[in-house]
């Protein structure tokens, strides 16, 4: 499962969390992750490309477009596996100028995991009902470190979790995005 997660920390006055899923149609028939991926499908929470692995070319036609409507600032990607077509043919088509190379280790992933965290504990985002993101939140196994960092590990995990890591790129994307504005009477401003 490939996903591309898309984080709004104002809509309205509310965080929203929307993640796009691309599967291969061989996904469709395995039964290898005992879900139903045809009604996911059919309810629109998932985007099929034909044949047995992910359709490249379809995939970046489906991301370029869901990146202009929506107007992404950034996106946040795993630079150990994103190099695989996806983000040559994302540079191809001029969006290198929102790309960010966001790297998987657990001190980098420990805060937007936190945050994340503290969003859906406390109900401050919005997951737009997502069911195949609440599979994934069941999924999720998170491990520490000994400076309590914390980040979700993917082999510990019971299935898929991909959702919840292209959201936690996202949110982490989005803080980056915050810039400290000059000195203003000796204290930082964001």
């Amino acid at each position: 499962i490939n996903c591309l997660a898309l984080y709004f920390h104002d809509v309205k006055g509310v965080k929203v969390a929307k993640v796009f899923y691309f599967i291969p149609e061989s996904k469709v028939t395995e039964q290898e992750d005992r879900v139903d991926y045809r009604r996911w499908i059919s309810e629109g929470w998932i985007f099929v490309t034909p044949g047995n692995v992910i359709d490249i070319d379809f995939q970046v036609d489906k991301i370029y477009d869901i990146v202009k409507r929506y107007n992404c600032r950034v996106i946040s990607f795993d630079p150990a596996k994103a190099y695989h077509g996806t983000v040559q043919a994302l540079q191809k088509k001029g969006l290198s100028y929102i790309l960010d190379e966001f790297a998987q280790n657990i001190r980098n992933m420990s805060e937007p995991t936190r945050t994340l965290q503290k969003f859906v504990e406390g109900a401050e985002i919005d997951l737009l009902g997502d069911p195949v993101l609440r599979w994934m939140f069941r999924n999720a196994v998170a491990i520490s470190d000994s400076n309590d960092n914390i980040k979700l590990d993917k082999k510990k995990s019971q299935n898929k979790i991909d959702g919840l890591i292209a959201l936690i790129n996202a949110i982490g994307g989005s803080m980056s995005l915050v810039k400290p504005e000059p000195y203003l009477n000796g204290e930082i401003k964001v």
